[in-house]
């Protein structure tokens, strides 16, 4: 059994199916990005920088305040990207063993680089909308959409707590 501070720093070279995630958050990232940019000229003075729970702007920016999406995903996936390196800083819940510290390292790894697409997902959805509402073709933004995406997560984070603890 190890401590936080003696467990084995071992890298965990991802499978097929860890590419792919990580393929599908720098997509989502990169259109986050090139949608910013590509309809940047086009927005109002004005966009919205907020939304009541009904879907409905609440508050309003400047124009150059879209692009606090782009830079906040941009740091957000680089640092998750980073942390993924280290697994054996990582709380689990279960006790870390000479026996369990590879399957429990790929599931942490998994699941950071999981919660990462789906972050960039959820930043891609809020560029588009605002991009929308901004330019007219939309009045209100999706909130239900948030709330799904908060379920989505709670529900990753207990199957693989599940399995963590299943393969302790």
């Amino acid at each position: 059994m190890y401590s936080g501070k003696t467990r084995p720093r071992i890298r965990i070279r991802p499978q097929p199916v860890d590419r792919l995630i990580e393929t599908a958050g720098l997509a989502a990232l990169l259109l986050i990005i090139i949608l910013t940019f590509v309809y940047y000229r086009d927005m109002p003075s004005q966009i919205p920088v907020h939304f009541s729970f009904s879907g409905e702007p609440d508050q309003m920016g400047g124009k150059p305040t879209i692009w606090r999406i782009p830079v906040i995903s941009l740091i957000l996936y680089v640092a998750l990207t980073l942390i993924n390196r280290f697994p054996h800083i990582f709380n689990y819940p279960v006790r870390i063993t000479e026996e369990n510290t590879f399957r429990l390292y790929r599931l942490a790894t998994r699941t950071l680089r999981i919660l990462k697409t789906m972050l960039m997902c959820l930043f891609l959805y809020i560029t588009i909308s605002v991009i929308w509402i901004g330019l007219g073709k939309s009045e209100k933004f999706n909130a239900p959409g948030i709330l799904g995406f908060i379920i989505l997560t709670i529900l990753l984070f207990g199957i693989m707590i599940s399995k963590m603890v299943r393969n302790k």
